[in-house]
């Protein structure tokens, strides 16, 4: 009888959890990115090689990580949606740019 070798949710480490949440070509770039409010059109225009299919995709998985949140803009017209990083974020930006600085 073969054995699993994949956790649980539950029983992943806090370590694995945040290399889960910035898995991906794009991610930690656009974290990096991220340190003032920016418009899907704004990331799409700075990431080079990324198309609109793979920004969009990357970031519901950092929305359901709850690295970033949407804010919708009423006020201007028309509406429009610009991402920010939660708290959450900020941390892991802040070992982003450790990393950066090491290398």
């Amino acid at each position: 009888m073969a054995v699993s070798r994949k956790k649980p949710c539950e029983q992943l480490t806090k370590l694995e959890k945040v290399l889960i949440s910035i898995d991906g070509r794009f991610t930690p770039l656009i974290i990096l990115l991220l340190k003032d409010s920016q418009r899907f059109s704004d990331l799409l225009r700075r990431i080079p090689d990324i198309n609109k299919q793979s920004l969009s995709k990357t970031l519901r998985q950092l929305m359901k990580h709850e690295l970033i949140k949407q804010n919708i803009i009423k006020e201007t017209a028309p509406q429009h949606i610009e991402y920010e990083l939660t708290e959450k974020g900020w941390k892991i930006r802040g070992l982003l740019k450790q990393m950066e600085e090491i290398l």
